[in-house]
């Protein structure tokens, strides 16, 4: 696979009815159009983020390691955030300090390791959202804040683009007839393409 043109996409919410999900696959899909390849992970399966499971094996949860390999070779991060308590997910949290977690490989986590590196390193990052009436704003500030600060070790570079919707504003952005919601809206998609673009 092509390091150059890998996506890692992460939508912070597990519900199978998400909007936040659905803008998720939009964003690959409309990816795959342009030529670029994006993949979008899944972090169902994420056990909390514990020290504990660092240790108990020579090799992290399937599920970890499969993130963290996913992550380490793609040269972007899109992550897409509801917003809880005005802050990202829970789940997105947890898969951020699954990733950014020091070792000499995806399948380990040893920060004392020679040549230890973090899957999060040297990453671009765009943060999206879909929210009720705060568009998902203050929690993409909360998770720009906190990428902001950790950008000088982990080498990032956070993106200032970004797309946020209102879930509640009337429009009807998504189709939710079928099995899992569909991003239908021409002009969101338009505005989603363009951020695809940039990467």
């Amino acid at each position: 696979m092509d390091r150059s043109a890998q996506v890692v996409v992460i939508s912070g919410s597990l519900r199978k009815q998400s909007r936040n999900t659905a803008l998720a696959r939009a964003f690959v899909t409309l990816a795959s159009g342009l030529g670029k390849t994006a993949v979008l992970a899944d972090i169902s399966g994420l056990p909390l983020h514990n020290e504990d499971l660092e240790d108990l094996t020579d090799r992290l949860p399937k599920e970890v390691y499969e993130l963290r390999r996913e992550v380490l070779d793609a040269k972007a991060l899109v992550f897409i955030t509801p917003e809880n308590n005005m802050m990202p997910s829970a789940a997105l949290k947890n898969s951020l300090d699954w990733i950014s977690r020091f070792g000499p490989d995806a399948a380990t986590i040893s920060a004392s390791s020679p040549g230890a590196i973090s899957p999060l390193s040297n990453k671009h990052i765009w943060i999206l959202s879909a929210a009720g009436p705060s568009k998902g704003l203050n929690a993409q500030e909360v998770l720009r804040g906190a990428l902001t600060k950790m950008s000088q070790r982990y080498q990032l570079v956070v993106r200032p683009e970004t797309l946020a919707i209102n879930l509640f504003d009337g429009v009807d952005r998504f189709d939710t007839t079928a099995d899992l919601p569909r991003l239908k809206d021409l002009d969101t998609l338009e505005q989603l393409e363009e951020l695809v673009k940039m990467i």
